[in-house]
């Protein structure tokens, strides 16, 4: 959106019932199975804890490990359609940064189609990473993603630069299992794409403000939805600003 308005959860004019469904399209950023609580697990919990008939919210995420647009696209009824959402959330970054096709192109195209359904749309930008040499690509997509997003007149989020404010070697501490060739990563190097409980804490804090006006949810002493003082992970020179 040109604007900075906070998205009011409206219903898909397909559904009548009251109920509110969210979709989380997206990648291993989206998916997360291997971390929680996730961005995901705090929208979720804190949509419900602290909104309006928060019961009749609902979220589905529909994140595929490795997941492209041109994949949404081809398996869109199982993945999106089905659901009638009221909103979709987008986040596809990581695996586009060799620009391969036109990703501003088939970015809209999904966008467009998303909306023929009668969809809000939220775009969130890949976060920046730890890996220096990733960064202008990955600044490069978030670009992609402000000028569709302003273009369709829908809702961005940029979690790339929420990112510069921190000490990324305190939000990517997990080390790998495996060796991924793709992306040359070893049995026990810092695994540069996925951020850890800080920083999906920090990109759950920036959706849930941004596009719906609320502020995460902490249970303190009670089961695991414990949030954590994010100061402390600021670069030095941002907290004394």
């Amino acid at each position: 959106m040109k604007d900075n308005k906070i998205m009011e959860l409206q219903a898909n004019p397909k559904n009548n019932t009251g109920f509110k469904t969210i979709v989380c399209v997206g990648d291993s950023t989206t998916s997360q199975e291997w971390c929680h609580p996730n961005w995901f697990d705090w929208l979720d919990f804190s949509l419900r804890q602290t909104t309006e008939n928060g019961w009749k919210t609902k979220m589905i995420n529909s994140g595929m490990d490795g997941g492209t647009i041109p994949f949404f696209m081809e398996n869109f009824e199982f993945l999106v359609g089905r659901f009638n959402p009221d909103t979709v959330v987008i986040s596809l970054g990581f695996n586009h940064l060799e620009l391969v096709g036109d990703v501003e192109g088939m970015l809209r195209e999904l966008v467009l189609k998303i909306k023929s359904i009668g969809s809000n749309v939220v775009l969130w930008s890949t976060y920046k990473t730890i890996k220096n040499d990733l960064n202008p690509k990955l600044e490069q997509i978030r670009d992609i993603y402000k000028k569709v997003a302003d273009e369709l007149e829908v809702k961005f989020v940029d979690v790339f630069e929420e990112y510069e404010k921190y000490d990324l070697s305190k939000i990517f501490d997990y080390k790998h299992l495996w060796e991924n060739k793709e992306w040359t990563m070893k049995p026990g190097d810092i695994d540069f794409l996925h951020c850890n409980l800080i920083g999906n804490q920090i990109i759950a804090e920036k959706l849930a403000m941004e596009v719906f006006g609320v502020d995460l949810l902490d249970y303190g002493e009670f089961g695991t939805m414990k949030l954590a003082g994010l100061r402390k992970y600021f670069l030095s020179d941002t907290v004394t600003q």
